[in-house]
């Protein structure tokens, strides 16, 4: 029986039925579109309920996320602690946030090939609950161990790596992904599974993903604070999109 882990977010859990072990969830969306914020209030999530939670990064550094993270938790802007910039007051929401993310079970490690994944996935005494990858795009493609020996692989060909390493710790994985620019020059710019920037992606690669959609994003006079996530499975045969909130710091609510 598959172990399921639960987001937080109606869309993932009540919808699609939560995150499955040794199943992949891509999380696509264009630049600034909200993917990292999303995937990381689904990391304090599972890890406020004792999951233990691998991110590992290839983009934004280990530092960055932790920061991103205890602005998410105290509410003080991004930009702010980045700049070292606070009051007393937020020097002690900063030191209590610290603190509190220190002793969530979540490693975050920066890993730009599957070897590297596979090693600290391996290394991990503990049960792995959840592992994350941000992002499919920034995979190394000369660093890979694979049965054939084979140096380059194409990006469905990764996710089947990273697919193998899910099922072997009984964890789910969540991708994150870009979507292709091309979506850009429709009318209608909600992104489709055919935007993922995955050339000959097919339902055996995947499981499921959630496309990350604000209209504000291309439209000034839109509201700010309004987002979509579309979830879509072609194995379950489930289409669902969810209106949520968008805050700019904590990302969709």
């Amino acid at each position: 029986m598959k172990k399921t882990v639960l987001t937080g977010y109606e869309i993932f859990d009540k919808d699609f039925g939560g995150l499955k072990s040794g199943e992949i969830t891509l999380i696509g969306g264009r630049p600034g579109m909200g993917k990292t914020l999303i995937v990381l209030q689904i990391v304090l999530n599972v890890a406020r309920s004792g999951g233990h939670v691998i991110f590992f990064t290839a983009g934004i550094g280990p530092t960055e996320l932790e920061l991103r993270l205890i602005s998410m938790v105290t509410g003080i802007p991004f930009m702010k602690i980045r700049g070292w910039n606070l009051t007393d007051l937020e020097w002690d929401l900063f030191k209590k946030a610290t603190i509190e993310i220190k002793n969530l079970p979540i490693q975050v490690i920066y890993a730009d090939n599957v070897r590297m994944m596979r090693h600290w996935c391996d290394k991990t005494e503990a049960p792995v609950d959840l592992i994350i990858f941000d992002y499919l795009q920034l995979i190394h493609k000369n660093i890979v161990e694979t049965k054939d020996c084979t140096p380059d692989l194409t990006p469905v060909e990764y996710l089947r790596e990273l697919k193998r390493i899910a099922k072997k710790h009984k964890a789910p994985m969540i991708v994150l992904t870009q979507l292709s620019r091309n979506l850009e020059r429709r009318k209608d710019k909600h992104p489709r599974i055919k935007d993922i920037r995955v050339k000959n992606l097919s339902a055996d690669a995947y499981d499921q993903a959630f496309l990350l959609y604000r209209e504000a994003y291309y439209n000034i006079d839109a509201p700010r604070n309004k987002a979509e996530i579309i979830g879509i499975s072609e194995k379950k045969g489930i289409k669902k999109t969810r209106e949520v909130l968008w805050n700019p710091e904590k990302g969709m609510l």
